[in-house]
C-alpha cells in the first residue's frame, strides 16, 4: 500500500512539473455544507413564528458550530475556508415570514463578520462567509459572501446576483421576498480587488486569488468567465 501510494504521489508530482507547479502552489481549502446547529428549532413550518425573540441565539449557535469546523480544519492544514449559503443562519428562503428579515447584518462590522474575522486571525485563515446583508445606507438587503483574509482583515463582498424564486423538483425558492439581486455597490477595497466588473470582484489574498460566486450563479457561465479573466 505504502509504494502503491509513493507511485501515486510522484505520478502526481511529475503532472504538477509538466504544467510548471509544485507543491508550494497547491493551496488546500475547506469546503462547509450549511446545516443550522440551533438545536431547538421546531419541526414544523407552522411553529417557526415561536421562534421571535431567539434569532440570535440561532445566529451564536451557528457561528459557533462553523468557527469550531474552521478551528478543526486549519489543523489538518487547510488555508481557506468556504462556508456554505447564510451560513449563520437556517435557509430561511423556503417561506415568506418578516421574523427572519430581522437577521439582516451589516457586511463589515456586523456580529457574523466580526466573529468570523476574530477566527480568521486566530487560525491563519482566508474565510468567505456569506451572510444576510443590510446596507447601512440604502436599507437594502442582499445575499452576501464576505471575503476575510487570513489577519482578519475584510477585504470586501460579493453581492448574489441571480436570485431564485419560485419551485421545481427541489422546493420552493422566496428568495426575492428578502434580499434582491447585486446593485454593484459593495464595499470591495480597491488594492485588493483585481477586476475591473463592479458586480464580480476578485480578491488578492494572502493565500490566493479568490472570486465568489453564490448557489445560483452557477447556472449561468459568464460569471465564471468573468471572474477567472480577472485572474480568480
Amino acid at each position: 500500500m505504502q509504494l502503491r501510494r509513493a507511485h501515486a504521489e510522484a505520478a502526481r508530482d511529475r503532472a504538477w512539473r509538466r504544467q510548471g507547479l509544485s507543491m508550494a502552489n497547491v493551496v488546500r481549502m475547506a469546503l462547509s455544507q450549511a446545516v443550522n446547529a440551533f438545536p431547538a428549532m421546531p419541526t414544523a413550518i407552522e411553529e417557526l413564528p415561536t421562534l421571535r425573540g431567539r434569532l440570535d441565539d440561532i445566529r451564536q449557535a451557528n457561528l459557533d458550530h462553523n468557527a469550531a469546523l474552521i478551528r478543526r480544519a486549519a489543523e489538518r492544514g487547510a488555508k481557506i475556508a468556504q462556508l456554505g449559503e447564510l451560513f449563520a443562519y437556517p435557509y430561511f428562503a423556503v417561506t415568506e415570514l418578516p421574523m427572519w428579515k430581522e437577521l439582516a447584518e451589516d457586511s463589515r462590522e456586523g456580529p457574523s463578520v466580526s466573529a468570523m474575522s476574530q477566527v480568521a486571525r486566530e487560525t491563519g485563515t482566508v474565510i468567505v462567509a456569506p451572510i444576510f446583508e443590510v446596507d447601512p445606507v440604502t436599507h437594502n438587503t442582499f445575499n452576501t459572501a464576505v471575503v476575510i483574509d487570513a489577519d482578519g482583515a475584510v477585504l470586501g463582498s460579493y453581492r448574489k446576483t441571480h436570485i431564485p424564486h419560485g419551485a421545481n423538483e427541489h422546493g420552493s425558492y422566496r428568495e426575492r421576498y428578502y434580499y434582491g439581486s447585486s446593485d454593484g455597490l459593495m464595499h470591495v477595497d480597491p488594492i485588493k480587488n483585481l477586476s475591473p466588473h463592479r458586480y464580480f470582484p476578485v480578491f488578492e489574498t494572502k493565500v490566493a486569488r479568490l472570486g465568489v460566486a453564490i448557489c445560483y450563479d452557477r447556472h449561468f457561465d459568464g460569471v465564471m468567465r468573468t471572474l477567472a479573466r480577472a485572474g480568480a
